[in-house]
């Protein structure tokens, strides 16, 4: 004679079974986006300048980017005014990346989450861009009318 505990937990278990080897095969089946190896590469990027390309000025600045794709990060300490700024860490969710291997043309567009001082996040865009003049890294990608450049150099 089977206890009452077996008949309940007999049918439960091979559901959870058979839910668990379902979800493990599915899983298994989600395509990985493939990215050219110059997106996945670590960039350690630095500035010492700020365009604003409303009014063509620049503010003079030290600021560090340090871009990990495969670990999912994107770090930055932007230094105003001899002021010490800390590293912050945020997550990146999606990129985009057009870039050419020798960082010359092209553009990665990183979707980010921010965690803001009240415990809240915020979703964002940040643009690196490459062109023959140089790489620039901006806050958003919205036209360029508007916007703050870093001119970067590569480390």
């Amino acid at each position: 004679m089977k206890s009452p505990l077996f008949k309940f937990l007999f049918p439960l278990s091979l559901f959870l079974l058979i839910t668990g080897v379902g979800k493990l095969f599915a899983q298994s089946t989600t395509p990985e986006i493939s990215y050219p190896k110059q997106c996945l590469q670590m960039l350690k990027l630095s500035s010492d300048k700020m365009i604003f390309t409303k009014d063509k000025t620049e503010k003079p600045v030290k600021a560090i980017f340090i871009i990990n794709p495969q670990k999912r990060t994107l770090e930055f300490s932007i230094n105003e005014n001899g002021k010490s700024g800390t590293m912050r860490k945020t997550e990146i969710t999606d990129m985009n990346c057009t870039i050419n291997p020798d960082f010359t043309q092209g553009k990665i567009i990183y979707s980010i989450i921010e965690s803001n001082n009240d415990g809240t996040y915020s979703a964002n865009e940040v643009l690196l861009e490459a062109t023959p003049t140089g790489l620039y890294f901006s806050n958003n990608i919205d036209s360029i009318n508007n916007k703050v450049l870093f001119a970067l150099k590569k480390e």
